[in-house]
């Protein structure tokens, strides 16, 4: 077997992560190496035996890389102004560019790591992407489809194909088979985060200047707090059981959304509904809103059904809208006098007269009220 690189002759001392000093070698190209734009004569990176870098293949370290402690590059795998140790190993057509990667680490397939600091054991296949992001913990990433941008992850974390992570902060992740679960999870987005998949979060923050939530199967939230949260839009089968939408949101549920929450009349009025959505503008159609909810702010509820323990407080400087719905027990609606109105028109309502009748709401001294 003819040879593609040997020793220059140049040595570097550089310490393993834990703190013994080890010798690497400089390497330089014996032939052209087409796949990274390697010419003969070309100088390499630094390895610490003949094993370290294979070969065989198209694998290739480029200039200012360490590999060492073990750890080992082979099949057609490039590694380019990174550091590679703690017996991890490159290898498929991967690609690590400008990244640490420790602690028994494993790159393959058709991944791409660049600017990724990996302090703890990640497993990377198929064609999954990571850059600029932080690993803290566990990672699992060998699914088709995944991309992960800007993000800092800890904890052990899973993840399923097709999924997209965008400048997000996760702990303790698990997406995995597709089924996608957020438990005791951050998610923080400086811009728009997209989540496909069968998707459940149990006890989760999520801060966001806007997120979607696409899906054809089922987003649940689950005792969940949504704070700083510029905008919500959610596509699909959505569940919320317990949630806090902080004041200032927006949020926008179309087709087949469940709104659910737990009362306790013990409590004072602002904590008596375990969902508050409290928002600048609420925009749900085709949904159910069952009892124990305070949205509050200025909403559009169009073709929904809204029963049991609901309350409706219009506060925006816009017209707030109740069309084409039914509204049964135990509704109130607040809507001061002062503002533009609201519109309520094509409503069924019925169950045990606790809600305002029709000449009751016309009693509210709505400016422009439609029934």
């Amino acid at each position: 077997m003819e040879n593609k690189y040997e020793f220059t002759g140049e040595t570097v001392t550089v310490r393993t992560s834990e703190g013994n000093l080890c010798k690497l070698n400089q390497i330089r190209a014996l032939k052209d190496i087409p796949r990274h734009g390697v010419k003969e004569g070309d100088i390499g990176g630094w390895v610490e035996h003949h094993f370290t870098l294979s070969q065989e293949g198209d694998c290739w370290i480029g200039a200012n890389s360490h590999v060492f402690d073990g750890s080992g590059v082979s099949d057609d795998a490039l590694v380019s102004e990174s550091k590679i140790m703690d017996l991890s190993h490159v290898k498929g057509k991967a690609k690590v560019v400008d990244s640490i990667i420790m602690d028994g680490s494993t790159i393959e397939d058709e991944a791409v790591i660049r600017k990724v600091n990996a302090s703890g054991r990640i497993h990377v296949g198929k064609n999954v992407e990571i850059s600029d992001t932080t690993i803290k913990g566990f990672l699992s990433a060998e699914e088709s489809n995944v991309v992960i941008k800007s993000s800092a992850l800890s904890g052990e974390n899973r993840l399923s194909e097709n999924t997209e992570i965008i400048r997000s902060t996760f702990h303790n992740v698990n997406l995995d088979d597709g089924v996608q679960s957020f438990k005791d999870a951050i998610l923080e987005a400086k811009s728009e985060a997209y989540i496909y998949g069968d998707v459940t979060f149990y006890d989760a923050y999520v801060s966001a200047d806007t997120i979607t939530f696409s899906t054809e199967e089922k987003i649940r939230f689950n005792h969940c707090c949504a704070l700083n949260l510029e905008s919500l839009d959610v596509y699909g089968d959505v569940l919320f059981i317990g949630a806090f939408i902080q004041d200032g949101a927006k949020l926008y549920i179309r087709d087949g959304a469940t709104v659910k929450g737990d009362f306790d009349s013990s409590k004072e009025e602002k904590k008596r509904y375990s969902i508050h959505i409290l928002s600048n503008l609420l925009e749900v159609s085709e949904t159910l809103i069952a009892g124990e909810i305070l949205f509050s702010g200025m909403w559009s509820i169009t073709g929904s059904t809204i029963t049991g323990m609901v309350s409706l407080q219009s506060r925006g400087a816009r017209m707030s809208i109740v069309q084409d719905s039914t509204i049964s027990d135990c509704v109130s609606i607040t809507i001061p006098g002062s503002l533009n109105g609201a519109r309520l028109k094509n409503l069924e309502l019925s169950g045990d007269g606790s809600y305002h009748s029709e000449q009751d709401l016309h009693l509210l001294d709505i400016q422009d009220l439609y029934v």
